[in-house]
């Protein structure tokens, strides 16, 4: 995860997202998190609670996926 966290930060974000495809629905959902604190958004817990269920399914699949086709 750090790799694609400096690939993203260097703005390559194909690399990023090869190296780990969940961090970039992470740092939405962190965003978001942070912005709703501040600003209190009307249907905001709901948008939460939908995003973290799409983090959670990408980090599933994604393991899953390596788990698979891994080469060892």
């Amino acid at each position: 995860m750090q790799r694609s966290l400096i690939a993203l930060i260097k703005g390559d974000l194909l690399e990023s997202f090869t190296l780990y495809p969940p961090l970039i629905f992470t740092l939405a959902l962190v965003f978001y998190f942070v912005l709703h604190l501040f600003i209190g958004f009307n249907q905001g817990a709901k948008i939460l609670k939908w995003l973290f269920i799409l983090n959670a399914s990408v980090v599933t699949v994604n393991y899953i996926i390596k788990t698979i086709y891994s080469p060892y």
